[in-house]
């Protein structure tokens, strides 16, 4: 059994790719067009997996007149306080709202943003529609659609080459828009009103899950796959068109690495921040991966920063790290009850060290011992936890070599057994209000220093040399999955987990 949030269903219609966007990196994708579309009527429909960048605007679409920042534009975006924004402009006027009281705060789930916009609707409440996984949103913070004058033009979707469209950052340079998470399955509608039923469906489970779309695009429609990895605005790269239009985007500031296979479909696994969440300096990035320590509070107290979003209690499971520094606690921990990862000297876990050591916590026992060679900034570290064998083990390497349980780094198979549920590193048996689940952490290993460490469960935010997948075809790792171990995907869970 494995508890997860934000799984993803399987489905007879598969997504290949998505795409990373880090707020860091001012990262968007830009087109002007060259001809006019329709300045009233369009639909807007692709699936979001957030970053928890909650202190900044993250923008999926925005266009108008970089000379007047408000006049005629039209954006969608989830704002400072996790809300939905749809922004619109006539440009006869000033600016307006639809902002949802719904707040979007879960950083594992895929979700899907449809949208219509539609001014010679007779009806103002259908002028602007907004749906979440199927799902017409009606309870709103801000309604203005009351003020948009029937037939008003937008300068979207305009081909005069004054009108900035934006994925992923507002039309202007603002550094306050920059998208943060990942986007797949991008499909834009020019000139009708579709159906958000043209985009998904809900499956046996009653989950909303993905539909291939078989409609028309109008003049300036677009289909992004997020297949390619080149830098041009052409069939080649990142913003590839595949809508049969061949209106290519320009990327900015997004690199191959960003392609991935972490989709609607299969739901990798990632990090969020949990248990000291209020530790200053705690940062996530580059989709949920890379993780940087606080500086306040000892090791101890700030163990359980970073946790992944998936608690594994079956199944055998691989993955990697790649470590900027060598003050890092990196391995488990264990779910207790209703706390996963809390901060009271109860946590219970069992971490390597940059020295080689491993150090667990269990109830009011400690222990540390010898295992592997010490680890070096930007060395990559791999795992092998197996929570189908008795007692339940994991195993620790790096550089594609294992470690021997003396001290050394020398084997070509792992071979050197971690007891986690029995003996003197047990961290699942005999705790009050256990039950049973381990997920992935990673702390600093002082509290006057920052660690930083890139988890790959199989969509590396780094760059990957060789390319290993497991036997199942999934992840890309720098190094080989051991035979019988899996990614640590949705794909994956729903045969061994």
């Amino acid at each position: 059994m494995v508890f997860l949030a934000g799984a993803a269903n399987t489905t007879s219609y598969e997504i290949d790719n998505s795409l990373r966007f880090n707020h860091a990196d001012t990262a968007f994708f830009s087109r002007n067009p060259a001809s006019d579309g329709s300045a009233r009527i369009m639909s807007g429909s692709v699936w979001v997996k957030l970053g928890p960048t909650i202190d900044k605007e993250r923008y999926l679409f925005a266009c108008g007149d970089v000379g007047n920042a408000v006049v005629g534009s039209f954006a969608i975006y989830f704002n400072t306080d996790q809300q939905i924004n749809i922004q619109f402009s006539p440009v006869d006027s000033g600016g307006y709202y639809l902002r949802t009281n719904r707040l979007f705060r879960d950083y594992s789930a895929w979700y899907h943003v449809f949208w219509t916009f539609d001014t010679t609707n007779g009806t103002a409440a259908q002028r602007a529609r907004l749906y979440i996984n199927g799902v017409e949103e009606t309870s709103f913070d801000a309604d203005n659609r009351s003020s948009i004058t029937q037939n008003s033009d937008y300068l979207i979707n305009q081909g005069n080459g004054s009108y900035d469209h934006n994925i992923g950052r507002y039309y202007s340079s603002s550094s306050n828009g920059y998208f943060n998470g990942y986007m797949a399955q991008y499909h834009f509608i020019d000139g009708t009103v579709k159906s958000v039923g043209d985009f998904g469906e809900t499956d046996d489970n009653g989950v909303w899950i993905p539909k291939k779309y078989t409609g028309s695009y109008g003049t300036n429609g677009f289909f992004l796959e997020f297949k390619q990895t080149g830098t041009s605005a052409n069939a080649s790269g990142m913003g590839a068109d595949t809508s049969g239009n061949d209106l290519h985007w320009t990327p900015t500031d997004l690199a191959a690495t960003d392609v991935t296979t972490d989709t609607p479909t299969n739901n990798f696994a990632t990090m969020k921040i949990h248990g000291a969440a209020a530790v200053s300096g705690a940062v996530l990035a580059e989709g949920n991966l890379k993780c940087t320590t606080g500086t306040s509070g000892s090791g101890r107290d700030l163990g359980r920063i970073f946790i992944s979003d998936i608690l594994m209690s079956s199944g055998k499971w691989y993955w990697e790290a790649k470590m900027a520094d060598t003050v890092f606690q990196i391995g488990l921990s264990a779910y207790q009850g209703s706390l996963l990862g809390n901060t009271t000297n109860n946590t219970r876990f069992l971490v390597l060290n940059s020295d080689g050591t491993l150090s667990d916590k269990a109830d009011s026992s400690e222990s540390q011992d010898t295992y592997m060679a010490s680890i070096s900034a930007n060395d990559i570290v791999h795992f092998a936890l197996d929570m189908d064998a008795s007692p339940n083990v994991i195993y620790f390497g790096k550089g594609g070599s294992w470690g021997d349980g003396s001290g050394n780094t020398d084997e070509a198979s792992p071979n050197s057994a971690v007891d986690i549920s029995g003996g003197a590193h047990d961290i699942l048996t005999d705790t009050t209000d256990n039950e049973g689940f381990i997920g992935v952490s990673f702390h600093s290993s002082g509290g006057s220093s920052t660690s930083t460490a890139e988890i790959n469960f199989g969509n590396p935010s780094f760059s990957i040399s060789s390319g290993n997948s497991d036997a199942n075809g999934y992840g890309n790792f720098e190094y080989a999955v051991p035979s019988g171990y899996y990614a640590l995907c949705t794909k994956n869970l729903a045969k061994y987990g």
